[in-house]
């Protein structure tokens, strides 16, 4: 675990939309956006299969 603390946002495929999270800033994946425009961008208007949380 990261000792940085970054409010970004994820696709979250239970509930359909893109939700806020704390990064750590270390390792991670594809899910991750620094807005949540940017999330629902990729992920919940285009309807593009992102990596979920």
């Amino acid at each position: 675990m990261g000792y940085a603390y970054f409010r970004m946002y994820g696709y979250n495929s239970t509930s359909g939309h893109c939700e806020q999270f704390i990064y750590g800033g270390c390792g991670g994946n594809d899910n991750r956006f620094e807005s949540l425009e940017e999330c629902k961008d990729k992920c919940e208007h285009r309807r593009k299969r992102c990596i979920i949380m």
